[in-house]
């Protein structure tokens, strides 16, 4: 192939796989590492108010803002990894039934997004929120 060509389909076809299996990896890292850290804020807890002790407790507390970092780490990351990958359905001409389509209407929703505004509003002209 030239450097200068298009690429193949196939090739297309086998990007967009890797972004989504990307996307599904960092998902599923955030998954797990809440059930992480909600378990160790369990035992934390337990622990606080079996010793008695207010500092284990405080620890404890801190557990949830732990638990939300990692979500906002993990999903800082969907953003460009979805605009790859309607570029690529785009590309390849995939118009009905979209996978990054649904990813960016559960993940990309204004209300709840860290993506910036500017951002979600370029896309807007792919994905119509519904």
């Amino acid at each position: 192939m030239d450097e200068r060509g298009t690429p193949d389909p196939e090739s297309l076809r086998l990007e967009l796989q890797e972004v989504m299996v990307t996307f599904r990896h960092w998902t599923l890292q955030a998954a797990q590492a809440t059930g992480i850290l909600a378990t160790g804020d369990a035992l934390l807890i337990t622990y606080g108010f079996a010793q008695r002790q207010a500092g284990i407790l405080l620890v404890a507390s801190s557990m949830p803002l732990a638990i939300l970092a990692v979500y906002v780490g993990a999903m800082s990351v969907a953003p460009p990894l979805i605009n790859l990958a309607l570029r690529l359905e785009r590309r390849l001409l995939i118009r009905g039934d979209s996978l990054a389509v649904t990813y960016a209407r559960m993940h990309l929703q204004p209300s709840a997004s860290t993506f910036p505004v500017s951002k979600i509003l370029m896309m807007k002209k792919y994905v119509t929120w519904t």
